[in-house]
């Protein structure tokens, strides 16, 4: 079944997106545990940003098409590496596979380990600027040069030290 890492976390933005997902792991996480007896196998796919062409069809909220490449799925994982990972995740019979860079992959064990965190770091996002910016940009520009953790932190307006870095805190 092919979901998405929002289906692991919510975040600004896309609560209709995310509800499904969710739904989505709850149904056939129940129907793996009822199935799986029967030899019916069910593998949960989570892809982050994969490089594809849904933006330019997809929907604003007056219902006009959004028409243009977001940046985070034009600097995504090519969809031949995406396809890739997924047929051997399935070969191996693995209950879940997320298909993601280090950033959405980072979160969804942020979300499973240190779920405050990620709630507080989702909280003080600075959603304005990134969603005006786009957040790959946003990201590549405002955390350019940092270590692994504070990258991940800066990306969502931390400092290392846990406090917030934005003046408007």
């Amino acid at each position: 079944m092919i979901s998405s890492v929002a289906g692991k976390f919510g975040v600004p933005m896309r609560s209709g997106y995310s509800a499904t997902k969710f739904a989505l792991h709850g149904f056939f996480e129940a129907l793996r545990a009822e199935e799986e007896r029967n030899g019916v196998h069910v593998t949960m796919v989570c892809p982050g940003y994969i490089q594809t062409d849904i933006s330019f069809s997809a929907l604003r909220g007056d219902g006009r098409k959004h028409a243009k490449m977001d940046s985070e799925l034009a600097h995504g994982m090519p969809a031949d590496e995406c396809a890739r990972q997924i047929l051997q995740g399935i070969g191996r019979k693995k209950k879940e596979i997320v298909v993601a860079g280090v950033r959405e992959k980072s979160l969804v064990y942020v979300k499973r380990f240190f779920p405050t965190l990620l709630a507080r770091m989702i909280a003080g996002a600075d959603k304005t600027r990134c969603q005006d910016a786009g957040m790959f940009d946003f990201v590549r520009s405002r955390c350019a040069g940092k270590s692994f953790q504070d990258f991940f932190l800066c990306m969502w307006g931390y400092s290392s030290a846990g406090r917030a870095h934005r003046s408007q805190r």
